[in-house]
């Protein structure tokens, strides 16, 4: 049954569960498989995987020939994001419905990616991984910075001054001139969030018409929907290992009370509409006279 999951987060310097400095490069390993060196300290990153992941660059049309190279592409990131706490990149993780076949999967990842992110002005850096049969998704790690239209790297955000009635700049609490802050790209907007979210629905859902599949994913929550079915979390290859090697995960073990729960609430549906039917039934046929009861 296909699914729907996706998720995001901003990455920066500072991890937030450990508080340590981490690099983008390393970031970029993990999820191509790649063996990747940070030129800042030199440090070189590879993870193993059993199963290779896909992988693709898609760059939009003003960006530099390098941004095609992942090393080179996070390097010159590292260089520009110099800020201890900076954001370095923002990055996706969608399930593929299980439906499609790989050649399809990688044909809608690699589609929606171009229209939702690279056509706003993101280099989007894509890997497909298939450790888990049962779990095919897409990681996506995108530029948060845009280019210029020479190449160059462009402005993230610029401040625009607070001045009083009589154009003197205002004044924060600290002495210092106050300011707004303008970003120069809509790609941190709730709303554009949103759009995505449903976008990959779209699409996903005209991939699976398209190639005969009579199934569909939806963007809103379950609520939202009128379905009284509790919905599942994402496991991830993690937590299903655990699981094959003994080990118990929290994910997966709430999954299986969750699907316990739904088997529940799909069985008290079903009773529900068999007693309305009947019910109905019931009414319709008192409605007759005996002759027409008899002829019927």
């Amino acid at each position: 049954m296909a699914i729907y999951h996706f998720s995001g987060q901003i990455m920066s310097r500072i991890s937030k569960h450990t508080g340590k400095p981490k690099s983008p490069l390393a970031a970029a390993a993990y999820r191509s498989g790649e063996k990747l060196t940070d030129e800042i300290d030199n440090q070189e990153f590879f993870y193993k995987r059993d199963v290779a992941p896909v992988t693709h660059i898609l760059s939009p049309k003003n960006a530099p020939e390098w941004a095609s190279n992942r090393e080179r592409l996070w390097n010159e990131v590292n260089k520009i994001e110099k800020n201890y706490n900076a954001q370095f990149a923002r990055e996706f993780n969608v399930a593929l419905p299980v439906e499609l076949s790989n050649v399809q999967q990688e044909k809608l990842t690699l589609d929606f990616c171009q229209t939702a992110f690279v056509d706003r002005g993101m280099v989007a850096d894509i890997a497909i991984h298939r450790d888990d049969k049962k779990n095919p998704h897409f990681h996506v790690m995108l530029t948060v910075r845009p280019f210029n239209e020479d190449g160059s790297w462009g402005i993230k955000a610029k401040r625009e001054y607070k001045f009083d009635q009589s154009g003197n700049h205002i004044l924060d609490k600290n002495g210092k001139k106050a300011f707004n802050k303008i970003e120069t790209t809509d790609w941190n907007n709730k709303d554009v969030f949103n759009s995505w979210r449903k976008m990959w629905a779209d699409k996903a859902n005209q991939y699976l018409i398209d190639n005969g599949v009579n199934e569909t994913i939806s963007h809103l929550s379950n609520e939202d929907r009128g379905i009284e079915q509790m919905p599942t979390i994402h496991e991830g290859y993690v937590a299903r290992k655990m699981e094959k090697n003994g080990q118990r995960s929290e994910r997966v073990s709430f999954n299986k009370d969750v699907k316990k729960y739904n088997k529940t609430i799909s069985d008290l549906q079903k009773f529900k509409a068999k007693k309305e039917q009947l019910n109905y039934q019931d009414k319709f046929v008192r409605k007759f006279s005996p002759m027409e009861k008899k002829h019927l």
